[in-house]
């Protein structure tokens, strides 16, 4: 990284074009200082024009994007400066028909404003006013308790009873052993899709499955809750998003596995055919029972004391503005402390005493470096000086 600055020519020799050429093929090396080392190379280069020799055969637009994504990862020693990311973001253009994407616009404001951190006033804070893409609309699951089935099971429950009706309870031989059976049953509720509604994977299977009534198992030790669980978290938006009785005692279950195998819990009783559909215009059914008795056994101020409710989870927000303040040491922007020697026929540096302190660095060596680096070790006990005679040359006139 450091050469690249002297690898630049207006005419290159065959030998040199061969290897320059050969640069081409190294453009699937994704390692951070790799994007670095390229960018750098066409910063230096940009000046020669299309037409030069020394053309780089990558695209800067996409060196770019992958440069800023993996930014905290690049070495010190391979950063580009402020000056450099800026040329670099003029010369990243994306297709035709595309617009520059976030990320860059972004670093493009946030460089522009680093550029003149050093000249704002002590005490002052610099704005930079930065673009948030839309995220995808998600929905969370994990939005807050539903207490419907300890509150007013009955005027939230679903209308239509059906499912409970036609629900049919998988054998012990498909789903409690595991191997293959097991594995396709699972499969088969996962293409199928898993919905309140469903008389053969909904509600009633997966309340048999949290209260332990149906042993499924893909390995000895797994636990039948655990599964009942995943289910539940499968539903889709529409089921979960609604507030009903079913959901309410799904989700509770769900997240208290201690009231879910407890021995008084409510089972799920399979009625008779005729049973079914004088139950369903009764409102005896099957889910109308054990979603009556839950609401019992729940409210029990013993079972009560037992719950515990998931706190909702809140999606971060991306802040729409980035506050610099100006940096009292190179510690306040530690990633843009970039070694580098801007002119090496100067003759006379001038080094912070005060930064080397804040990382302890004793006095002495700080001395050491302004005159001899190697000093503190007592070099000069290894070091013999010769004379021009001792040396065997002529003595200067």
């Amino acid at each position: 990284y450091k050469m690249v600055e002297s690898c630049v020519s207006e005419d290159l020799t065959s030998e040199e074009a061969q290897i320059f050429n050969q640069l081409e093929f190294l453009g699937n090396d994704n390692h951070p200082d790799a994007h670095a080392c390229r960018l750098k190379l066409s910063a230096v280069t940009v000046g020669l024009g299309d037409s030069s020799a020394m053309k780089c055969p990558w695209s800067v637009y996409e060196e770019m994007r992958e440069y800023v994504k993996k930014y905290d990862f690049v070495s010190s020693a391979c950063r580009l400066t402020t000056e450099e990311e800026l040329l670099l973001l003029k010369m990243s253009t994306p297709s035709v028909g595309y617009r520059l994407p976030t990320e860059l616009v972004n670093r493009n404001s946030y460089v522009s404003a680093v550029t003149n951190i050093g000249t704002l006033p002590v005490g002052k804070t610099l704005s930079v006013k930065v673009g948030i893409d839309k995220p995808p609309v998600i929905e969370n699951y994990d939005s807050g308790a539903d207490t419907s089935i300890l509150d007013n099971p009955k005027n939230c429950m679903i209308s239509s009873k059906l499912f409970g009706a036609a629900y049919s309870r998988p054998e012990e031989d498909q789903v409690a052993f595991g191997g293959l059976r097991a594995l396709e049953f699972i499969n088969a509720a996962i293409d199928h899709g898993v919905e309140i509604t469903s008389s053969r994977y909904g509600f009633p299977l997966m309340y048999d499955l949290l209260v332990g009534t149906v042993a499924f198992k893909l390995h000895p030790n797994d636990k039948t809750h655990n599964w009942g669980r995943i289910l539940v978290r499968l539903v889709p938006p529409s089921d979960f998003k609604r507030k009903s009785a079913e959901m309410s005692s799904l989700r509770i279950l769900s997240e208290n596995p201690t009231v879910a195998q407890h021995p008084h819990i409510p089972k799920f009783q399979i009625d008779s055919a005729v049973s079914k559909f004088k139950g369903m215009f009764q409102g005896k059914d099957a889910v109308s029972r054990v979603l009556s008795e839950l609401h019992t056994f729940l409210t029990k101020q013993s079972i009560r004391s037992m719950l515990n409710f998931p706190v909702a989870s809140i999606e971060s927000q991306s802040p729409a503005v980035m506050t610099l303040r100006r940096p009292s040491s190179f510690f306040d922007y530690r990633l843009w402390v970039i070694p580098r020697v801007s002119d090496y026929s100067q003759s006379v540096f001038c080094l912070d005493v005060q930064n080397c302190a804040a990382v302890n660095i004793p006095l002495a060596q700080i001395q050491a470096f302004a005159s001899k680096p190697l000093s503190p070790i007592k070099l000069e006990s290894y070091v013999v000086y010769l004379s021009r005679s001792q040396l065997r040359r002529p003595n200067v006139s």
